[in-house]
């Protein structure tokens, strides 16, 4: 469980591939909220947020936000966090 505060909702596209939605119990409904890409050359990694204020002070440590920033931050870094966008949504 994460908090998204003040943010807005992503549009993805191939290649790129959502790492996070807003869920059924919010408004937009299972809309993406973060969004991850990597690069078939080499090593470039990106993670896009919706919400500037996610990893900010007030927030980092409400919910589950520093545990996420962790594992974006492992996936960016290549420290063995991988995504596999064919796996869809868990939730």
């Amino acid at each position: 469980v994460f908090v998204h505060p003040n943010g807005t909702t992503l549009s993805v596209e191939p290649p790129s591939f959502t790492l996070l939605s807003s869920g059924s119990t919010s408004y937009p409904v299972d809309c993406p909220v973060a969004a991850a890409w990597e690069s078939t050359v080499g090593r470039g990694r990106l993670i896009v947020v919706g919400s500037a204020d996610i990893f900010s002070d007030e927030w980092l440590e409400r919910q589950d936000n520093s545990k996420l920033c962790d594992i974006f931050f492992d996936f960016l870094l290549h420290r063995g966090m991988e995504f596999d966008p064919s796996l869809g949504r868990s939730d």
